[in-house]
Order: C-alpha cells, then structure tokens, then sequence
C-alpha cells in the first residue's frame, strides 16, 4: 500500500515528501540566515573595525599651502610613510577615509616605541580648511578641552562624530622630530564598539634621501621626495 486515499485525492503519504522537504529547506534557511545575522555579520563587522578607515599623510598641492619638507610639481599626494630630519617642526597632515560607517568617539596619533625619549610626536592640532572668523582652528593639549597629549608623546582628541564611507577626513598637527631613526606610527580610532588602527611610518634622516611611495592610484608608479634643504626652524 502507499498510502490511505481519500476520495479522489492522491495519497496522503504522496502528499507529505514534498512539503516536508519544503518544510526542512525553510527551517534551513532560516537557521542560516539567523546565525548569519546573530553571529557572521557582527563578526565581520568587529573584524573591519580593526582597520576602519585608510589612513596616509596628506601632500597638499602648492596652492593650497606650504610643505616645505617635499619637494612638489603640482599634485597631492598621499603617503604611508614620511621623511624628514632630526629636531626639526613642521606642520603635517593625515588623511584617512572610513571603509565603512562607524561613530568616532576618540583619535589617537603617535609612535609605537614605548621609550618616549627621541621619537617623534604632535604636540599641537589645526584645522587648515576653517575660514578665518569661523571658529576656532587651532588647538593646545591640556589648554583646549578634548586634546590630550600624553605621558607617551600620543596625542588624543574626542570626537564623538558619526563617520561615513565616500568623505574623506583630515585632521593637521605640528609635529616635531628629535633623533635619527625609523618610527613606527599609529592613528587609533576609539569607537563604541571596538579600537581599530592604522600603520605609518616617520623616518628620520640626517639628510633626508629616501624616496616616498604615493598610493594615489591615479598617479599610477608615483614617488614623492624629500627636500634635502630644510628652513631651519
């Protein structure tokens, strides 16, 4: 027998294989489909938070301001890594670009080497795109509230802004080399989930030679350099 007939109807057994195969493929899916909510997606989330934006010192072009430790023909340039000599101050500029949307409460800028004696650091802030009379574009560590600089030379500011994907954000310090040596940097990003990061580097030179790397992709095979001559400060 294959089954009990009920009037005209097919069996009810030949009624039973099909929708319980329906029934096992959406208890299936919807399994799927909750650990991917619950568990993957929050899971890849934390893990690009590690990493949330691409981060590089910013080369302005010569008509939007003076960079005199680079030598310039007309373009901007963004670089992971940075030469300059030993004790000397100048103004630089980071960049970095959100790969995905995330509430910044807190950046943190500064060299990884715990010894604080003899590596680079910020010591003030600015903000070189406000307008002259429209509000306040410079600040001090311990004089302004929400920037920090500290015990080791890392400089701090609360944020406490949404950032979004396709805005870029630059943020500009004075920053002042001391001795000789490859320094490894770091631009933390507090947020209210996890801390992420990003890799510089500052490379300090007696007589700055090395080439810098431009990752501007338009620019294709593109090489930025020192300017060997430094106004001395």
């Amino acid at each position: 027998m294959l089954g009990i007939a009920l009037g005209d109807g097919p069996p009810l057994t030949m009624l039973d294989g099909p929708f319980a195969i329906l029934g096992g493929l959406a208890a299936t899916v919807t399994l799927a489909a909750y650990l991917f909510i619950e568990l993957v997606k929050p899971a890849w989330r934390r893990h690009q938070l590690r990493h949330p934006c691409h981060v590089y010192f910013n080369i302005m072009r010569p008509n939007e301001g003076d960079v005199p430790y680079v030598q310039r023909e007309g373009k901007s340039h963004h670089l992971k890594e940075l030469v300059l000599p030993p004790n000397y101050e100048t103004e630089i500029e980071l960049i970095y670009l959100p790969k995905l949307a995330f509430f910044e409460s807190e950046i943190a800028f500064g060299c990884e080497i715990d010894n604080p004696d003899g590596k680079p650091y910020a010591f003030e802030c600015f903000h070189r795109f406000a307008m002259p009379g429209k509000g306040k574009a410079h600040w001090i560590p311990g004089v302004d509230e929400g920037h920090t600089l500290t015990r080791h030379k890392f400089y701090s500011i609360t944020r406490n802004k949404p950032r979004n994907t396709g805005t870029h954000f630059i943020v500009g310090f004075k920053f002042r080399t001391e001795k000789v040596g490859v320094f490894p940097m770091k631009l933390y990003f507090l947020t209210n989930e996890i801390e992420g990061s990003a890799d510089l580097t500052v490379r300090v030179e007696e007589r700055p030679t090395t080439s810098m790397k431009c990752y501007v992709k338009e620019h294709g095979e593109c090489y930025v350099y020192p300017t060997v001559r430094l106004p001395l400060h």
